[in-house]
């Protein structure tokens, strides 16, 4: 049955020493769900912690057609100084479903002290069996932050750890070029870090657009715009063979393009692990 999670103002403290979890809205049951306009104002353990404790905003374990938008999660902090614990904080956790669109979120000010050596924040993490044809598009992420000098400062904006296919808009070209813009390095630098710390995973880059201008244009510039990526990452240090790309212009549209919002979502860049 379908479900509608709305207009919610979430708040949650602990002063657990041995935390295991936190989780301000966790979806387990068969969907799909709509999780919209929620806001995340404070999920904070307070003490001095130890474990390996799993903090989300969002947790979304199964269901079809999922859409998570326009929340606002902020204000996650783990662990006062002095913790060892090695938290994984996650703005946005997609744990099993298939289609799911994670969009139109601001993510921001998750933060820890502890100092843990496995310690990791994503913003929005795509994991899991099953975790398939996923969009994560014009989310805000920014301010993520560890203050611990010993752990292993494992930051991403967007971090994926599922065979299938990732669909990202957060990647921006200049107008009708292959020219990645300044933006998109919070997203392609987190994920070359991300492709190093797991040397098996292969990934092929597929480029989109939308229907405006000729077809054969769309096409060569979705080439062009897929290529870059590999060229970002390889200049990162990620391997030329691991990576490949294919351009499709606007063969492959996820919505119609008779609106702005459908021609954006269709301007994306998709990420498939071949394997991981």
């Amino acid at each position: 049955a379908s479900r509608s999670i709305s207009n919610n103002i979430i708040s949650l403290t602990s002063s657990s020493t041995s935390p295991t979890s936190m989780i301000g809205i966790n979806v387990g049951a068969t969907g799909p769900h709509n999780i919209v306009n929620n806001t995340f104002s404070a999920m904070n353990f307070t003490g001095v912690i130890t474990g390996a404790p799993v903090i989300s905003g969002i947790a979304c374990a199964t269901g079809t057609g999922n859409n998570i938008n326009n929340n606002v999660i902020t204000n996650i902090s783990v662990g006062a100084a002095g913790s060892t614990a090695s938290p994984v904080i996650d703005g946005v956790l997609v744990s099993g479903g298939v289609t799911t669109n994670v969009f139109k979120n601001k993510i921001y000010g998750l933060t820890t002290q502890a100092s843990g050596a496995t310690t990791t924040i994503n913003g929005v993490r795509i994991s899991g069996g099953g975790t398939t044809a996923n969009s994560v598009y014009n989310n805000y992420i920014g301010d993520l932050t560890s203050s611990a000098s010993t752990n292993s400062d494992g930051i991403r904006g967007i971090s994926i750890t599922s065979t299938g296919t990732t669909t990202t808009n957060n990647i921006y070209y200049n107008t009708n070029s292959a020219d990645l813009k300044l933006e998109s390095r919070i997203v392609l630098e987190s994920f070359a870090n991300y492709l190093k710390e797991n040397p098996d995973m292969n990934i092929e880059i597929q480029g989109h657009t939308d229907n405006v201008g000729k077809d054969a244009d769309n096409l060569v510039l979705s080439q062009g715009r897929a290529k870059a990526v590999i060229n970002y990452l390889v200049s990162k240090g990620i391997d030329a063979k691991r990576l490949s790309s294919k351009g499709f212009g606007a063969t492959k549209p996820v919505t119609k393009n008779d609106t702005e919002e459908g021609k954006a979502q269709n301007r994306r860049t998709e990420l498939n692990v071949l394997s991981n």
